[in-house]
Order: C-alpha cells, then sequence, then structure tokens
C-alpha cells in the first residue's frame, strides 16, 4: 500500500520573496492554472493581508483555479484571518495558513513576546480562523532551531485549537536529515493520525530536498515548496525534484502523489519565463543540460542503452530531445571518438575529411555554439 503524500505549492508566495520577483495578478492565476494542471494538492496563492493586489489574486483563483486547494497565508492576527477569509471564501476548497516564528531567536529579537505569549496568539488565531474553515494549517517557523520540547508544545496548542495540518519550518535550512527523519518519527507518534504533518524547507545548506525526503520518510504528510526552488536566499524546496524522487524510488519508498511529471519541464519553463529568474544549466530535471551528454564514453554506451547514464528518459518531466539532440560535443572532442560515434550511423570518411569535421566542430564549440550530434551527422553529410 503507497501512502498519500500532499504537495503544497508556495511559488506564488514564498517564490515572489526571491530578489526582484514581482508577479502580477494575471501572472498569479496564469501559474496557478499551470499548477493544477501539474497536479498540485495546495496552491498558496499570497499573503491577502499584504496588500489589495495579494486580496485579488487570492479571491480570482479562488474563483478561477479549479482542483487544488486555494490556501491564504496569515500571521497569527485576527485581522490577518478576517482578510484571508474573505479572500478564499469563493474557492471550492480553501485553506488559511497560519505562521508564527517560535524560536527563542524570533521570540525575543523579532516579536519580543514570551512563550507563553506565542502560545497564547496562536491558540486564539486557530480558534478565530476555525469560525470561517474546517481546514486550518499552523506553520511554526524556525522549528529546528527550537528545542523539541518548546516545538511539540507548540504545535499541540494548535492542533488542541482546531488545525488540521501542522508545518515544521526549517527556515534558514540548518536541518539535517536524519535529524529531521527523527524528529519526525516523534512527532508523528505524538498526535493523532488525522493530524497530517508538513515539512517546509529553505536550502541555506543545499539540503532542501533531502531534508524534504527525510520528512516525508519520517512520517510527514505534505511537503511545501515551489517550483524551480524559488525562495529569498537560496531558495526553498524544489518540489519537482520531490516529485521525481518519489517517482523513480516508488517500490522502495511506498509514496504516492497527484503529481503529473509529464509537465514538469512546461511548468518550470513558465515559472522561469514570468519571474524572470534563471534555472543553472545543470540544475536537477529542469536545467538545460539535465539531458546532454558530452563526454565521449557515456555517448557511445548512451547510442547502445540511453539508462546507462541517464536514471529516466527526458519523457518523464515531458521533456522531448530525441538522442541524437541530447548527444552534444565539448571541448575535449577527439577524432577516434568522433570515427566511432559516425560508424555507429554508417558514415565513413576519408582522415582528410575527418579531421576538417573535427575542426569545424571544435570551432563552433570555442565560439559557444551548441553542436549536437544530429548537427554533426548533417556536417558530416555534406549539410
Amino acid at each position: 500500500m503507497s501512502r498519500p503524500i500532499q504537495f503544497y505549492d508556495t511559488t506564488l508566495r514564498d517564490g515572489e520573496q526571491t530578489p526582484f520577483v514581482v508577479f502580477s495578478v494575471e501572472q498569479k492565476l496564469q501559474i496557478a492554472h499551470k499548477l493544477a494542471d501539474l497536479g498540485m494538492d495546495i496552491i498558496e496563492v499570497g499573503f491577502p493581508a499584504a496588500s489589495e493586489s495579494e486580496q485579488e489574486a487570492t479571491r480570482r483563483a479562488a474563483l478561477e483555479v479549479k482542483g487544488p486547494v486555494i490556501a491564504g497565508l496569515a500571521r497569527c492576527k485576527t485581522a490577518d484571518i478576517d482578510i484571508t477569509a474573505k479572500a478564499c471564501e469563493a474557492a471550492d476548497k480553501a485553506r488559511i495558513s497560519i505562521v508564527l516564528p517560535i524560536s527563542d531567536r524570533h521570540l525575543s529579537a523579532s516579536l519580543r513576546i514570551t512563550r507563553s505569549e506565542a502560545e497564547s496568539q496562536i491558540s486564539e488565531a486557530v480558534r478565530h480562523a476555525k469560525k470561517y474553515l474546517d481546514d486550518i494549517e499552523f506553520i511554526a517557523t524556525d522549528a529546528t532551531r527550537t528545542s523539541e520540547a518548546d516545538l511539540l508544545s507548540c504545535l499541540k496548542v494548535a492542533a488542541e485549537a482546531g488545525a488540521m495540518t501542522l508545518v515544521v519550518a526549517d527556515t534558514v535550512g540548518c536541518g539535517l536529515p536524519e535529524e529531521i527523519k527523527s524528529l519526525f518519527g516523534r512527532l508523528r507518534a505524538s498526535f493523532s493520525p488525522h493530524i497530517k504533518l508538513g515539512i517546509h524547507c529553505h536550502n541555506d545548506f543545499g539540503l532542501a530536498t533531502a531534508n524534504s525526503l527525510a520528512a516525508l520518510e519520517g512520517g510527514a504528510d505534505q511537503v511545501e515548496g515551489t517550483i524551480n526552488g524559488l525562495g529569498e536566499r537560496a531558495g526553498n524546496t524544489a518540489l519537482e525534484e520531490v516529485a521525481m524522487i518519489l517517482k523513480y524510488h516508488q517500490t522502495s519508498l511506498k509514496f504516492s502523489t497527484n503529481i503529473r511529471t509529464e509537465r514538469i519541464l512546461e511548468t518550470s519553463r513558465l515559472v522561469r519565463e514570468v519571474s524572470g529568474v534563471v534555472v543553472q544549466p545543470n540544475k536537477a530535471l529542469v536545467g538545460q543540460n539535465a539531458f546532454l551528454h558530452a563526454a565521449g564514453m557515456h555517448q557511445q554506451a548512451m547510442l547502445a542503452d540511453p539508462l546507462t547514464f541517464e536514471p529516466f528518459g527526458p519523457e518523464l518531466v515531458g521533456g522531448d530531445a530525441a538522442l541524437e539532440d541530447r548527444i552534444i560535443f565539448g571541448k575535449f572532442l577527439g577524432k577516434n571518438g568522433l570515427k566511432r560515434l559516425l560508424t555507429l550511423d554508417g558514415v565513413e570518411l576519408s582522415e582528410s575529411d575527418l579531421e576538417a569535421l573535427v575542426a569545424k566542430i571544435r570551432a563552433a564549440i570555442e565560439r559557444r555554439e551548441t553542436v549536437s550530434r544530429r548537427t554533426m551527422l548533417a556536417w558530416a553529410k555534406g549539410g
């Protein structure tokens, strides 16, 4: 039996905290529709109390985007909750996500309240939100720099007040996978099965995906993140990475999701285009180099069996590049390696023609042009 995992997308809220990224209402709707097509379970559209445009985006998504739960973020303030509930009211399925930092550092330096006051705010906010909706989420931020006893106490206060989903946020990305897996094992044992546990990771140490997976293995039911890992500082968990890990390792992990992985690339490209944030070329799954092969030994093996140097074909994430377009040439191209590749295609060149082809390819590479196997074959045949 597979355990279902819910995907909570915050590209439109946490992702918009990326420096210099601003989404218009129409852009948020465009991305929200694409996220719904991708199979996201929950889409956090924004922070309605922050501005009129955030309210409008959430209202429009609630009206127009069907399928996922439409969520709005609110602080532990009744005014925030009132605005968020109003913005979400037209949705077929709506959620209010309530957030509060709970570490000693934040309570003293940022909020300037005691832990007792923080727990009172959590209880009051959740109870107020329950007047509007049953689906209330509480996000404990900076949870991984909070003592486990204090974290558990805050989460229990939220659950007793009526929160149905409790989220642990690794706000500055300092968690370690084994520690997070162990923590979620203990948290899962502390709450009844009808309470869902979530994980929300940031990528400051490059561990967001690993930590999110560890939480799921420990007992989390929900993973939060963004497309392309968008977010402030080093970004958030890249949800496309988690989705493909769960798919590829389904037999051993035994998790199921609603994500349509064949739509990952088109969603990534839209987010890239609208946000203006470039995806690094070697980014897992969605980078332009993710399915390209430049090493000669790799290329020859790939032609015999593409899975020798790919865990899966690009079609699983929506890519359509044929094998001959995924084999490209780099600066270390050798005459003998090229000759072997040509032989596989039944092409034989004289030594002088072969040297001329190598020179032509190297010149193109030095101009930083992409030379694929398809291009090379065209040139070899006089194209």
